[in-house]
């Protein structure tokens, strides 16, 4: 069945349309197969169609041409965390933390590379401003195809941050290194070609400036919005 999105040759074709459609594989060769459609519109030569189910049977769908190939992605996405630092007299910090990334689809795997920008307030005394470049890699437990509408996953993402840090009017500047690992979900309710992603991950940072080193370690909440294409 993994050959039926290539379809050259179709036999046996129906007249009337309807949602659900009922395919048999009469012949398959390399990536080419000729299939028996049972029940639906007639089928173009030429054409993408995108193959999925619907009630327990093959549904098909005409894709446009261009769209739909899920080869590549664009995302955004927003983390909201809340972290303690292994140091005496501590505070909690809240964030926010705004991720881009650019990335390749080779359905399932997920890879590329990631841009991060940060701002951190801790109380009234302190904010820091992080710029971070690196990448990302995902494993998909079912392939990101068409026609697959909810896909789960492990991800990772490392970073090399810049921090510009001002406490009480004075301003230093450091960096760090950052992982992220967890669960994700991916939701292709929208469209096709439009997923919301979100997840929760195990968080760890190092950061080093003016001598001294900082491990920080959490969870957090990410939810994002991704486009394929």
């Amino acid at each position: 069945m993994k050959n039926i999105s290539v379809i050259t040759t179709i036999m046996f074709l129906c007249a009337s349309f309807v949602e659900a459609q009922q395919l048999n594989v009469i012949q398959v060769k390399g990536n080419r197969a000729i299939v028996e459609v049972q029940t639906g519109e007639k089928l173009k030569v030429g054409e993408s169609y995108a193959v999925g189910k619907v009630d327990g049977e093959v549904s098909l769908d005409p894709v446009a041409a261009g769209k739909g190939s899920r080869n590549y992605l664009v995302g955004l996405s927003l983390v909201l965390s809340n972290t303690k630092a292994d140091t005496a007299g501590a505070q909690s910090n809240i964030l926010i933390d705004t991720t881009a990334s650019f990335g390749w689809n080779k359905k399932q795997y997920e890879y590329g590379p990631i841009v991060s920008l940060r701002y951190t307030k801790t109380g009234s005394t302190s904010t820091d401003t992080t710029f971070g470049i690196g990448g990302f890699g995902t494993y998909n437990f079912q392939p990101n195809i068409i026609g697959t509408d909810l896909i789960f996953s492990g991800d990772a993402d490392f970073t090399y941050n810049s921090i510009s840090s001002e406490t009480l009017g004075i301003k230093s500047s450091s960096n760090s290194m950052e992982m992220n690992v967890g669960p994700f979900a991916k939701w292709y309710g929208i469209s096709d070609d439009h997923c919301i992603r979100g997840g929760v991950v195990f968080a760890w940072e190092k950061a080093s400036g003016g001598g001294n080193s900082v491990t920080t370690t959490g969870v957090k909440a990410v939810v994002g919005i991704s486009t394929y294409f």
